[in-house]
């Protein structure tokens, strides 16, 4: 074959070669642009569904600042923290069991105040600084027969919220939140009665802070 032609296809192919490498550059090129940008906008729609989030929770605190604006506020400098109750109810306080139980005044005179309907906060000790788990399975005496246990988001810090079976019948609902080596529980009482605590439940656990 004439030296000239070769030269010729040598060219050719090395044309080909580098038209081929520098198609596949832009390609790779365009690839992690493409990527980078997918990337980009899943990072704006993590911090758009946060404000979005934020916006909620600011409505939320809103709503109960206003439905509990003539509700009376319990402070336990003690154990280190505050919640907000209605004025129509009463308290009775167990430094014992570190429990204080919040009740409708028309039943203070109720001898056995464990047994009527009402909203309780007692503070655990928690020094080894258990995982809420552990610390559940440590006190499963207390919080029998777990139905339910969900992890709650929200600005309280790490908040979980159980129901158990308190009696063959009847289910409890309680709502924890863990601080160091403390662990606050807030819990509704209905046992055999037609009294519904839940919305004031609801609204006390949304007023409740813990401090030092």
């Amino acid at each position: 074959m004439n030296k000239k032609i070769i030269y010729v296809l040598i060219a050719v192919l090395f044309a080909g070669v580098g038209t081929a490498g520098g198609y596949f550059y832009q390609y790779n090129k365009s690839q992690k642009e493409i990527d980078n940008l997918q990337k980009e906008k899943q990072n704006q729609q993590k911090q758009i569904e946060a404000l979005q989030k934020e916006i909620e929770d600011l409505k939320k605190e809103k709503e109960v600042l206003e439905q509990t604006a003539d509700w009376e506020t319990y402070r336990n400098g003690e154990l280190g923290y505050e919640v907000k109750y209605p004025a129509e109810f009463v308290y009775e306080e167990n430094t014992e069991k570190a429990t204080t139980a919040f009740f409708e005044k028309q039943l203070k005179d109720i001898t056995d105040h464990g047994a009527m309907p009402h909203i309780s906060v007692t503070v655990y000790d928690n020094p080894e600084e258990l995982s809420f788990d552990d610390w559940l399975a440590k006190n499963a005496d207390i919080f029998p027969n777990l139905e339910s246990k969900e992890r709650i988001e929200g600005n309280k810090g790490e908040s979980y919220s159980i129901t158990y079976k308190l009696m063959p019948a009847y289910v409890s609902t309680c709502y924890f939140i863990l601080d160091e080596s403390r662990i606050y529980a807030i819990e509704v009482f209905t046992i055999g009665s037609d009294f519904d605590l839940k919305g004031v439940y609801d609204q006390m656990v949304s007023t409740f802070k813990t401090y030092q």
